[in-house]
């Protein structure tokens, strides 16, 4: 497709989430929940995720349609606000010199990181309208041991050669460093399912919940992440924010965080 054509569709898109935001922030008054980026108190979030049976059926975490997971405002997502109160209150991200290399970064994420001035911030993707950098994450054009943080959160289970992109992300990772490495996850599955055969994306969709997945991680995904040199820790939202604080902020109880670093 030509670029000028993409960006049209791309920034029509957009219009249409705006408009979309404001009438559901409109249509739903309160203050019971609360988004930690832009501060908006409002009476619900948005719903949001793939509407596929096999997410269902698997119990995908972060994947499946969730009641309460966009602010109509900044349109930040449930694992976006888990992950600032993570770096918040487990890192010390905000109050030291970080070189921090950010993958497929999320608007909203994207738009905090860029206004802490102790970081140099590198955000990246395959689509240039998607970030500063133009990137493959399995050939990430940087010097080994060059970033103290990756952040990395639902982009794996996109890559064919996933990894090939881990040891990429373990590679430029300086040792001491660390990384939030997130993926769709389902806790009763107990090896990963994938296919990198040439599927349509309706089949993709069945299989994987979304049409250019190629795979749903199951319980082998810290195998897979410690097989490269990754040291991981599944850290639970419960062990740092209370029941009322995942309540108001519509974070998904179950996400586990997967905390990896490089000895």
């Amino acid at each position: 497709m030509p670029q000028p054509v993409k960006t049209g569709i791309y920034k029509a898109r957009l219009s249409y989430q705006r408009v979309k935001r404001f009438a559901f922030e409109a249509s739903h008054p309160g203050s019971q929940f609360g988004c930690n980026y832009c501060g908006t108190k409002m009476g619900a979030f948005m719903p949001d995720g793939e509407p596929h049976q096999i997410l269902v059926d698997l119990q995908v975490l972060s994947a499946g349609v969730r009641e309460h997971c966009r602010c109509p405002h900044c349109y930040s997502k449930d694992r976006d606000r888990l992950i600032r109160f993570f770096i918040e209150r487990k890192t010390h991200l905000l109050s030291e010199p970080n070189t921090v290399l950010h993958f497929a970064p999320e608007p909203v994420v994207r738009k905090w990181f860029n206004s802490l001035n102790n970081l140099v911030y590198i955000n990246a993707d395959l689509d240039p309208m998607l970030a500063d950098e133009v990137m493959d994450i399995t050939a990430i054009p940087l010097q080994k041991e060059s970033v103290d943080v990756v952040i990395c959160n639902h982009v794996l289970e996109h890559i064919p050669n996933d990894g090939l992109a881990m040891r990429e992300l373990f590679r430029v990772m300086k040792p001491g460093g660390w990384a939030i490495l997130q993926v769709p996850i389902s806790p009763i599955l107990d090896k990963t399912i994938e296919d990198l055969s040439d599927l349509s994306h309706a089949e993709r969709e069945r299989r994987f919940g979304q049409r250019d997945h190629v795979r749903i991680y199951g319980k082998d995904y810290v195998e897979r992440l410690m097989s490269i040199g990754f040291e991981v820790k599944q850290i639970e939202p419960s062990s740092f924010l209370s029941d009322t604080e995942i309540e108001h902020h519509g974070i998904l109880a179950q996400e586990t965080i997967y905390f990896c670093t490089k000895s």
